[in-house]
């Protein structure tokens, strides 16, 4: 029994798209088995925080035959938005980065030990993912998190996570580099960037910053007070 099949619009397999299916059935008479599979995709940013449930009241799909719709199929499930709160709403982290030395600086780029810092995150809801489908990457949410500067400072080199110095600071040819957890991978700043998975009801974000020269003096940057800030948004996708 020869089979005709079409995509009439959309490509597969992401919805929403329309395949039309036509048999020489001859003279016999069955029904042949159907499988479909579901995907949820979204669509707009405005997902409500919590749980959605999912109500259909008319078929997400059906088999239809000449004029005649014998099976519908119709979807029901609950969306829910992964999402976590900062630990004390809007947090002020502070990151002392002590007294260093001129000296030990040794030209441009040159940088100093590094500082431990974290985001602390809670009533994390991480939801729940389909399996079993290679196409589908949405297997986990992130933590995303975008630095920006205030109060004078500016970005220097967003794609190396140099921020630079405050108005009020005196030090000069210095500024403070923010860095991934593993305290070499510089941490774009200026940009949404992907930094952990979620996962249980609380997490840390853990990251670190450091001095590093922004002069060509072999002397070292001038010394003087040197504070860097930076506002933080956090999202989740």
């Amino acid at each position: 029994m020869p089979e005709n099949r079409s995509i009439e619009s959309g490509i597969p397999p992401y919805p929403p798209y329309k395949l039309i299916a036509r048999l020489d059935w001859g003279k016999i008479n069955y029904i042949r088995r159907v499988e479909f599979k579901f995907t949820l995709v979204k669509t707009d940013n405005n997902i409500p925080s919590g749980a959605s449930e999912i109500v259909t009241n008319s078929p997400a799909t059906y088999i239809q035959s000449g004029a005649q719709r014998s099976i519908g199929v119709f979807l029901a499930g609950t969306v829910i938005r992964s999402e976590c709160s900062v630990a004390g709403g809007h947090a002020n982290i502070n990151v002392p980065m002590g007294d260093v030395m001129r000296r030990n600086f040794k030209g441009k780029y040159s940088h100093l030990e590094s500082k431990d810092f974290t985001i602390p995150l809670t009533n994390c809801v991480a939801g729940r993912y389909p399996t079993g489908q290679e196409w589908n990457y949405y297997q986990n949410s992130s933590a995303h998190i975008k630095f920006e500067g205030v109060q004078g400072s500016s970005i220097i080199e967003a794609s190396k996570g140099i921020l630079g110095l405050t108005q009020e600071s005196t030090a000069k040819g210095v500024a403070v580099q923010v860095l991934r957890k593993d305290g070499i991978t510089p941490l774009p700043i200026g940009q949404e960037v992907s930094v952990a998975s979620l996962s249980g009801s609380n997490m840390n974000i853990e990251l670190k910053a450091r001095y590093i020269q922004i002069s060509d003096s072999l002397l070292g940057p001038e010394p003087g007070k040197a504070d860097a800030r930076a506002a933080f948004t956090v999202t989740y996708k």
